[in-house]
C-alpha cells in the first residue's frame, strides 16, 4: 500500500530486492503519488532495472526519490518474473 515519504527532499530511495529467483527483462519500477493517502495517484517517475538473474535477497535496483515528491507514493513492478519486495530507506546526508 502507499507509504508517507513527502516532505523528505530527496532523502527517501527505493530498493527492490528478490524474494527468490528472479528474471528481469527490460524491468521497471513505476512510483505513483498523491497527496493523500486515499488520493489519486498519478505518474512520478519511473527507472530501470539491471536485466539479470536474481536470488531471494539480491539487491535487483535502488534509486533515490525526487525531491518534490507528493506526500504519499506507491510502487508498481513491470518486466520481472518471478517475486520481488519494494521497501523505503533513507539517503544518510
Amino acid at each position: 500500500g502507499p507509504v508517507l515519504v513527502g516532505g523528505t527532499l530527496g532523502g527517501v530511495n527505493i530498493n527492490v530486492f528478490a524474494e527468490g529467483d528472479v528474471k528481469v527483462a527490460t524491468g521497471k519500477v513505476t512510483i505513483m503519488a498523491a497527496d493523500k493517502m486515499d488520493g489519486e495517484f498519478t505518474n512520478a517517475t519511473e527507472s530501470s532495472l539491471t536485466n539479470g538473474s536474481y536470488t531471494k535477497g539480491q539487491l535487483i535496483g535502488s534509486f533515490v526519490l525526487p525531491l518534490d515528491i507528493k506526500m504519499y507514493a506507491k510502487a508498481t513492478l513491470s518486466g520481472i518474473t518471478g517475486d520481488a519486495r519494494v521497501t523505503v530507506g533513507y539517503v544518510p546526508r
